[in-house]
Order: C-alpha cells, then sequence, then structure tokens
C-alpha cells in the first residue's frame, strides 16, 4: 500500500515492477499461473488425489471468489460449499477499493462509539465521533513527513499507521487492541500500531516474515483484474472519489491499478460473474458492516450463483462463522454436515 500523496503513479508502477522481478526470479513460470481460475482447477486437483466425487468447502473472504469460480468451472463436483463474506466477482479493482475504504470507515466509527460506550479508558474520551475520527486523521498525517520512529529505531510510515488501525476493525474483539495501540500513537510510542501493520504482512517481532501473503495477494489481483486501460486522470479522479468516501483511510487507498500496471505479468482474466449453473446448492454468508467484503457483495454473489442461498448475519467485522455468534455456527454447521439450508432470508444477530 502506497501513500498517493507522495507516490506517483510511476514510482508505484516502477516498485512494483521491481517486485514482480524479484517473484519471476525466484518462481518463474509459477507467477503467470497465479490467477484465481488456475487456483481453482489445483482444487480439482485436490480433490481428484483424495478420491472424492464432489468437493466439501468452506471459503472466507478471497476464497469465496475462489469457491465460486470453482463452482463456476466444475459445477457437476460441487459438493457442499459455503462462501462466508462474499467477494463480487464482477467489480472492477476501483469499484472494490471504494467499497471498502467506506466500509472501514464505518467500521472506524463504530469503533468510537464502542470505545467510548463500553471500553475502559477510552483514549478518544467523549468526543463525538466525528471530532474522534478527525482526531485519528490528525494522528496519521502527523506521521507524513517521515520523521516518526518506532522503539526500533525503523521509520514508521502514514501507510504504517493505516495498516495498523484497519487490522483491529476486521473484528470486534479486536476493539480493546486498537484502543491500547492509539493510546500509544497519542503520546508518541507508533510500536504497537507498526506491529500490527508487520502482522498484515505476516513480519514477527524479530523482522522474519511467516509468509509471502502480500505478494501472492498482488500477484492474484494482478492476474484477476486487468489494469491496463486505467489511465493517470482516472486514478486521480478515483482518488478524489476514496477521500470523499472516506475522508480518514481514502487518502492512503489509491492507485491501485498503477501497481498492477508495473506488474511484469499479464492478466489472465478480466472481472465477469459466475452462475455455476446445474451446481448443488451453495451457501453463502454475508455480514451486514463487514468492512472488507461489503455485505452487498454476498448480495450480488448469492444472486448470480444459481444454486445459492444467502444467510445474512446481522454484525461489524469481517466474515460470520469464525465470530462466535451460534446461530451462523449452527447454520453452516448444519449444512456442511447435514446438507441442511437455512430458511430463504434468515438473518442471525
Amino acid at each position: 500500500m502506497f501513500d498517493p500523496r507522495s507516490a506517483p503513479a510511476d514510482e508505484i508502477r516502477e516498485e512494483y515492477g521491481r517486485l514482480g522481478a524479484q517473484c519471476v526470479q525466484n518462481s518463474g513460470d509459477l507467477v503467470a499461473e497465479m490467477d484465481t481460475a488456475s487456483a481453482a482447477r489445483d482444487m480439482d486437483v485436490l480433490r481428484a488425489v483424495l478420491g472424492d466425487e464432489r468437493t466439501t468447502y468452506l471459503g472466507f473472504s478471497y476464497g469465496t471468489h475462489l469457491g465460486a469460480v470453482y463452482a463456476d468451472l466444475f459445477p457437476e463436483r460441487v459438493g457442499r460449499l459455503v462462501l462466508d463474506g462474499g467477494v463480487d466477482p464482477t467489480l472492477s479493482a476501483q469499484e472494490a477499493t471504494a467499497d471498502q475504504a467506506e466500509g472501514f470507515e464505518e467500521n472506524l466509527r463504530h469503533w468510537v462509539q464502542v470505545c467510548q460506550a463500553e471500553i475502559r479508558g477510552c483514549v478518544v474520551g467523549g468526543s463525538s465521533t466525528d471530532a474522534a475520527t478527525a482526531r485519528i486523521q490528525e494522528l496519521i498525517a502527523s506521521v507524513e513527513e517521515g520523521t516518526v520512529t518506532a522503539g526500533d529505531g525503523r521509520r514508521v510510515t502514514a501507510t504504517n499507521v493505516v495498516e495498523g488501525i484497519l487490522t483491529p476493525l476486521y473484528a470486534t474483539t479486536s476493539y480493546p487492541q486498537l484502543n491500547e495501540a492509539l493510546g500509544a500513537a497519542f503520546d508518541g510510542d507508533f510500536s504497537p500500531l507498526l506491529a500490527l501493520s508487520d502482522a498484515t504482512h505476516g513480519r514477527d517481532a524479530e523482522g522474519r516474515y511467516a509468509n509471502n501473503t502480500t505478494m501472492a495477494f498482488t500477484a492474484v489481483n494482478c492476474l484477476d483484474r486487468s489494469a491496463g486501460t486505467v489511465t493517470e486522470e482516472q486514478m486521480a479522479r478515483h482518488q478524489e472519489q476514496l477521500e470523499q468516501l472516506a475522508p480518514t483511510f481514502g487518502p492512503y487507498l489509491g492507485y491501485g491499478d498503477a501497481a498492477c500496471q508495473g506488474w511484469p505479468v499479464e492478466p489472465a482474466a478480466a472481472p465477469a460473474p459466475v452462475d455455476a449453473a446445474g451446481a448443488a446448492p451453495i451457501l453463502v454468508v454475508g455480514t451486514t458492516h463487514d468492512p472488507a467484503t461489503p455485505y452487498h457483495w454476498s448480495e450480488a454473489l448469492a444472486e448470480q450463483l444459481e444454486s445459492a442461498r444467502l444467510l445474512s448475519y446481522d454484525s461489524y467485522g469481517h466474515t460470520a462463522y469464525a465470530s462466535g455468534d451460534e446461530c451462523v455456527q449452527d447454520a453452516v454447521d448444519a449444512y456442511l454436515l447435514e446438507g441442511e439450508l437455512p430458511e430463504e432470508g434468515t438473518t442471525c444477530s
């Protein structure tokens, strides 16, 4: 994630071009085979190796896109599929980013309200929601000049702070952790926010990376969505839209198309609907205030899939099954274990 205020499109293209070149150097032809359709075909190889006639699958977030594409490619091999936190496969990168920016902004405001009402020692005190979010925006802006360092001596960027705030918004159970990290930052210690940012990239306290999720996800996204025809003028207009939709996060979420324009491998696909005609019933689960996969994405996915049934979870946070809500867990378990779908229009809360 780059700060578009300091990184023009050309710089982003060059940075991702270098990153992509290293991926090609280390992984060779595999880099061109990381699109979702190729991964879905790999899933079917796993099914065959296991000797299963049909695939039973529980996918979260991007995993819903993978599961939906699998069902579209191999509808006759679909067993019991549950897709939690649906991704709408028809969206462009810009549309997806705008929806997520708006979703995280809403969840930040929800955090403020919960913090003030329920968390002892809430660092935003009793100020209004607008005043509290403005204070957080000022905190992010305070590191833009690049003069802030963490306890280990590393420079803290605005991107680090944004990622550190976004990460706890994925689950309401992490709300107290965000309060502690922001409290430390308001006191001048950005190390907790930097640690949260590190966690999104698999980096531990010793500076070791447990995985290459960030690079892999870039490879997948750039193969799945073509960005070649997006102009810098369109990127600039999109950046303005993001800042209006999400004053806190929008300024730091733009220019993703430039990253993929720098990627050294041509895209393998373009956004397109899936219908999985002829597949067995598929259960789609959507959380009404999900910041990362907004609820209307699950609605759209369920509408596209010919045999889908939508289960709604009226709550905040990303995905539903792991939230601990018994209603959701019982409904998903009943389908996976017994093949029993929830009633049409079921909402858990």
